[in-house]
């Protein structure tokens, strides 16, 4: 099945079927706006992250969030 993933400003991932007009289904668990969404090929996997440094896998198969953990945001260099 072909999937797309919108995500944004809602702090939500909204997931859709190209072929039909309604959505899927939408993942709820980030508390910040999301900045990117990115697919693992060949997998069932979409990585999200928030603007507050929050990376969280779902499971595309059975739409839920299996992993989540934190990373540092701040910019560093050359400090």
């Amino acid at each position: 099945m072909i999937l797309l993933f919108s995500a944004g400003f809602d702090h939500k991932i909204c997931i859709w079927n190209p072929y039909i007009e309604n959505l899927i289904h939408k993942i709820e668990g980030h508390l910040s706006p999301i900045l990117a969404l990115k697919v693992i090929e060949n997998s069932n996997q979409l990585i999200s992250m928030d603007s507050e440094g929050i990376v969280k896998i779902t499971d595309t198969k059975r739409f839920h969030i299996i992993y989540s953990f934190s990373v540092d945001t701040t910019n560093n260099m050359g400090e």
